[in-house]
C-alpha cells in the first residue's frame, strides 16, 4: 500500500505540508480500504504468528493491562533464542492468562513478518524521510491497556478489527524524545492526567479508519467491541541532537579538538579557548558537504529495512522511491497495472507515481512487453528529472 493509499482520500502534499506534525486528524475509510495489502489483519494471521514461539521475546511481545507495560517478568520465563543467546520469552500460559484477564497485546515488528504492512511501513518512511516502526495492538472490549500518555513518533493507527475510541487532548508536549526526562515514561499517570488538557477530539475507528497523531499530543483509546485491533506506525524523525552526536564523533580527527582546556585559573583563557572551539563548530557545520552527508545517512535509516530480492536472480536488485515533490503532483487515477501502459517514459512515470517505491524487479514485470534499453533509458531520465532516485 502507497502513501497515497494509506491517507486516502487526502492530497499526499497537503497533509505533509497543513497536517504532518502539526494537528491530529481523522480520516474514514475511503471505499474499498480493507481490500488493500497491508490494510488487514485477520485472527488467523495474528494466532498462526503467535503460536510460532521462537519469534517472539519480551521486547518483541508486551503485555499492557490496569494502565500500564507490565514488567517482563510477569509473563516471560528466561531461556535461549533462535541465535543461542539467553533471553526472555514469553510463557504462553502466562500469557494467555493475561490476556483472559483483559491484557492488552502488543507485537512489535509486525512489519517484518507480514508483507503488506512491511509495504506500507516502508511507503510511509519514504514520504515522510523517517525511519517508521510498526506494532499492532488487540485489546479487549472496555478494559483500559495504557493510560493518558503521549508518544514521541509521528503516529498512523490504522484500525483494522473492530472498534475503539480515542481521545485526545488538547495540551501538547513541545517536542518530546526518547530521553529520559521527555518521554512519556518520565511523566506519572497522575501527572499526565493534570497535563492533558481538555478534550480536544473524540473519535470512534471502523475497520479502515485512520488517526493521525503528532508527537506529543496525550491521549487514550478503548475498545468499543468484544475485540479490536489497530496496527500503529510510528514515524521515528532523528533529532538535532543526533546530528550533534555524530558530529561529536569525528572530532577528535582534528588536533584542536584533543588540545587541553586552560586553567580553571584562567578564566580569561579559558574562555579565549571555548570562543574559538565555538567558530570552529561553526565552520565545520557550514561545509557544504555536511548536509548532503546528514541527508545520504537520513535516507539510508529510512530504508534500512527495507529489501527486495529477485531469486534466482543474482544480480543486485535496485530499489527506487519517488521524491517527495513528486507526491504533488495531481494523484494518479489509473491502476498501478493501466499505468503501466503506453511509452515507456510517459508510462514508467504514471507507474512510478502509482506504486512511490519499487525495486528493478518490480519494473522489469510491470514493463514485461518494454526492452530492458526502453526501459533503463526511462528510468534514467525519470532521476534526471528528480522525479525518482536509487535508495
Amino acid at each position: 500500500m502507497s502513501f497515497r493509499e494509506l491517507i486516502a482520500p487526502l492530497d499526499p502534499a497537503a497533509f505533509l505540508a497543513d497536517t504532518y506534525g502539526r494537528t491530529p486528524l481523522h480520516v474514514p475509510a475511503a471505499g474499498s480500504a480493507l481490500d488493500k495489502p497491508g490494510r488487514s489483519v485477520t485472527w488467523e494471521q495474528i494466532n498462526q504468528l503467535l503460536e510460532m514461539t521462537s519469534l517472539w521475546s519480551d521486547s518483541s511481545l508486551e503485555l499492557a493491562l490496569g494502565g500500564r507495560t507490565l514488567a517482563p517478568q510477569a509473563y516471560c520465563y528466561e531461556g535461549i533464542d533462535r541465535e543461542g543467546r539467553r533471553s526472555l520469552r514469553p510463557d504462553t500460559a502466562r500469557v494467555q492468562e493475561l490476556i483472559a484477564r483483559g491484557a492488552t497485546v502488543v507485537l512489535n515488528y509486525i512489519d517484518t513478518l507480514l508483507p503488506g504492512v512491511r509495504a506500507t511501513s516502508a511507503a510511509l518512511a519514504s514520504a515522510v524521510g523517517a525511519p517508521v516502526s510498526v506494532s499492532l495492538f488487540a485489546s479487549w472490549h472496555k478494559v483500559q491497556g495504557y493510560n493518558v500518555h503521549f508518544d514521541t513518533q509521528n503516529v498512523f493507527a490504522l484500525q483494522v478489527v473492530g472498534r475503539k475510541t480515542w481521545q485526545v487532548f488538547a495540551n501538547r508536549e513541545e517536542n518530546p524524545a526518547r530521553i529520559p526526562g521527555f518521554d512519556s515514561q518520565s511523566v506519572s499517570p497522575e501527572e499526565a492526567a493534570k497535563r492533558k488538557g481538555p478534550l480536544l477530539l473524540e473519535v470512534t475507528l471502523e475497520p479502515g479508519d485512520l488517526l493521525y497523531l503528532p508527537p506529543g499530543f496525550y491521549h487514550q483509546a478503548l475498545a468499543e467491541t468484544d475485540a479490536s485491533v489497530h496496527i500503529g506506525y510510528g514515524a521515528c524523525h532523528f533529532l538535532v541532537q543526533d546530528f550533534v552526536n555524530l558530529l561529536v564523533r569525528d572530532l577528535p580527527k582534528i588536533s584542536g579538538f584533543r588540545a587541553p582546556l586552560a586553567h580553571f585559573d584562567e578564566p580569561e583563557a579559558l574562555a579565549r579557548q571555548l570562543g574559538q572551539v565555538a567558530d570552529q563548530l561553526r565552520e565545520i557545520v557550514r561545509q557544504p558537504q555536511q548536509a548532503e552527508t546528514m541527508r545520504q545517512f537520513l535516507k539510508a535509516k529510512a530504508f534500512e529495512q527495507f529489501a527486495v530480492y529477485d531469486l534466482p536472480q543474482r544480480r543486485p536488485n535496485q530499489r527506487f522511491r519517488l521524491r517527495r515533490a513528486a507526491l504533488a503532483a495531481g494523484e494518479p487515477e489509473a491502476a498501478a497495472g493501466e499505468a503501466a501502459a503506453g511509452e515507456p517514459a510517459a508510462a514508467l512515470e504514471r507507474w512510478a507515481r502509482q506504486v512511490e517505491l519499487f525495486a528493478l524487479s518490480d519494473l522489469e514485470a510491470a514493463f514485461a512487453g518494454h526492452r530492458p534499453a526502453e526501459l533503463e533509458t526511462a528510468l534514467k531520465a525519470l532521476i534526471q528529472r528528480g522525479l525518482i532516485e536509487p535508495v
